[in-house]
């Protein structure tokens, strides 16, 4: 059965209150073992709870990140997300391409979400943005080529 609109606004609404919480279990809650996220930026998909979960973590502890709202609408099944990750690297951030020390320094990234849910639950999360202006903000030259998510 499909959600309507507003229930698929509400879902995600609450992952994201969850996450600014640090509380991923909401986020499992809404993942099945088919579920995907698609990090258009590295052109990397990851499937199901454990590898999603891990995802969102890396960005939870390195940046103590919240999300900040600036766009949600729904049509059906599709919600259409554009926030600012907002935090500060006080931790280890873990990269595909190695670690990252603590730089102190704010970010303050737009991304977009385009999430598909079904029956309460996301099937695929494609993920959109500027991995330059992350890497900038911390004061890593692009130069450099290290790429993180």
């Amino acid at each position: 059965m499909a959600g309507t609109d507003k229930d698929n606004l509400k879902l995600t609404k609450d992952v994201y209150d969850a996450f600014n919480k640090g509380d991923l279990e909401v986020l499992r809650g809404c993942l099945t073992n088919n579920s995907t996220l698609k990090l258009m930026a590295m052109n990397q998909t990851l499937k199901g709870p454990n590898d999603i979960l891990n995802y969102f973590n890396v960005y939870r502890t390195a940046f103590n990140a919240t999300v900040n709202t600036n766009r949600v609408t729904a049509c059906g099944d599709v919600v259409l997300s554009e926030f600012n990750g907002k935090g500060v690297h006080r931790a280890v951030f873990q990269t595909p391409m190695g670690d990252i020390q603590p730089t102190n320094r704010s970010i303050d990234l737009p991304v977009c979400h385009v999430i598909q849910w079904k029956d309460g639950k996301i099937v695929e999360l494609h993920e959109y943005f500027d991995v330059n202006s992350l890497m900038s903000q911390l004061g890593i030259s692009v130069s450099e080529e290290r790429h993180a998510y």
